[in-house]
This record gives C-alpha cells, sequence and structure tokens, in this order.
C-alpha cells in the first residue's frame, strides 16, 4: 500500500497529498532572506518531473506520512 504525505506548497493556502513512491528528493532549502521556503520536494510525475517548494521542514514532511 502506498504512503502519503501533506505538504503545503508556497503560495497556497491548501495541502497537498503527495505519494512517497513518487519523491525522488526531499532537500532542505538555504536561507534566503524574505523567502518563506523551507523545503524543495522534486518529484518523479510520469515522463517529467516537477519541483514542489513547501513550509514545513523535511521532519515535519515526514511526520505526516500515512
Amino acid at each position: 500500500m502506498a504512503a502519503f504525505v501533506r505538504v503545503t506548497p508556497i503560495g497556497t493556502d491548501r495541502d497537498v497529498w503527495v505519494n512517497l513512491d513518487h519523491i525522488r528528493k526531499i532537500v532542505p532549502a538555504k536561507p534566503v532572506k524574505d523567502i518563506p521556503v523551507r523545503t524543495v520536494i522534486h518529484l518523479n510525475e510520469g515522463w517529467g518531473a516537477e519541483t514542489l517548494h513547501v513550509s514545513q521542514t523535511p521532519e515535519d514532511i515526514l511526520s505526516t506520512a500515512r
């Protein structure tokens, strides 16, 4: 059974569920002045790749796994 994590992309106010099988890499973002990005999630979606910039830390993301 697939596991999912709940993340909140920057610039939106709603949560998104992401399949852990589709995550290629979770990278903590370097702090940059006035930019709230905390983590970058690299996804393999079909034939292309997608990047999500989220406000949670990697530990917070993995703690929501269901």
